[in-house]
């Protein structure tokens, strides 16, 4: 098949790297590559003649996004030309329906092109958008009413999650669902043997999000260093960098998030189990992987030999569960010739 590949931000709208230890939709490209597909990432232009393509690939992000603002509406026009691959790249999903609920209100399109022409918003002026208003809008509501479509949406899951806890948030039901674990590709990638260090007993926080609130209501004894957030301390690193400095600590943080337990693929639930770490994670993460995620408050408490057992189960329940090379091969084949 010839497949169009594109997105909602600057970034998912052309093959580039974006500086991640692995890109996730970039893993989705190169397996459709590695399938024979000829796969054109690039921008669109609305009205671009898109007649030679069979499929397109689209990442989606909250379109009431500053990082939207350059290609959200060309992607919605997209839906509307061909049979798409809806990828669900932000891991923040209920704002990513959020944003199609504030565009679909009422007024609300003509509002969004003019909001600060010219300024911080749209790169295009509110003339070129309006031509395509009812392709774009037809497109928004698909996620917003159970409308049947041609249409599937993807998402990066572990095998271990709930993936309802997912849907639930996805007002249309009738998308056909499906997902790929990338993991193997960030295992392979690992380079070099980690720093031989002697473990700090303090909880390992690198994330770009402000979980504070939530932090301080797990009430941890350990300190808790904070890589990425700007309010703390402000240091960043690429994510490289992040798994050679978790090796340094005996504890990982993993914040809870509005689908937590649906198995949402985040690099952190493998950097911990190769770094050697326990990873702290919420109520319903905890719930699905079982045994040694299982965490009570007296873990902060124990002695540093029960702390390395614990780390070493829990890596032995997540690794065991990484779907193979040859397998995610086999999802993604699934994912863009079922039909």
């Amino acid at each position: 098949m010839k497949i169009l590949m594109t997105g909602m931000t600057s970034k998912q709208s052309k093959c580039s790297s974006r500086g991640y230890f692995l890109d996730v939709p970039k893993v989705l490209y190169e397996y459709a590559v590695k399938l024979g597909h000829d796969v054109d990432w690039r921008r669109v232009e609305l009205g671009e003649d898109l007649s030679s393509y069979d499929l397109a690939i689209i990442s989606i992000a909250p379109v009431h996004s500053l990082n939207s603002r350059t290609h959200c509406f060309q992607s919605l026009w997209v839906m509307s030309q061909l049979p798409c691959v809806l990828f669900l790249d932000d891991w923040n999903v209920y704002n990513v329906v959020s944003g199609f609920k504030q565009l679909c209100s009422e007024g609300r399109f003509d509002k969004f092109i003019n909001k600060n022409y010219n300024g911080w918003f749209f790169m295009n002026p509110p003339e070129y958008f309006k031509p395509y208003e009812e392709e774009i809008m037809s497109s928004a509501r698909l996620f917003l009413e159970n409308t049947s479509s041609h249409h599937k949406l993807v998402a990066p899951l572990f095998t271990w999650g709930d993936k309802d806890k997912l849907l639930k948030l996805i007002p249309n039901k009738l998308f056909k669902f499906y997902s790929y674990d990338p993991s193997i590709e960030l295992i392979k990638n690992f380079t070099g043997p980690l720093p031989q260090v002697e473990k700090q007993r303090r909880w390992f926080l690198p994330t770009l999000g402000d979980h504070m609130n939530y932090v301080n209501k797990q009430n941890l004894s350990w300190p808790v260093d904070w890589i990425g957030h700007k309010k703390k301390t402000g240091v960043r690193m690429h994510e490289r960098e992040v798994f050679q400095k978790a090796s340094e600590y005996f504890g990982y943080f993993s914040p809870r998030y509005h689908h937590d337990g649906c198995g949402w693929w985040r690099a952190r639930f493998i950097f911990s189990a190769m770094a050697g770490c326990v990873l702290h994670s919420s109520l319903n993460d905890q719930a699905q992987l079982g045994g040694a995620f299982v965490l009570d408050s007296s873990i902060e408490q124990k002695p540093n030999s029960y702390l390395m057992d614990v780390a070493k189960a829990q890596a032995e329940i997540v690794l065991p569960k990484v779907v193979s090379e040859e397998g995610l091969l086999a999802s993604i084949k699934n994912i863009l010739e079922n039909h």
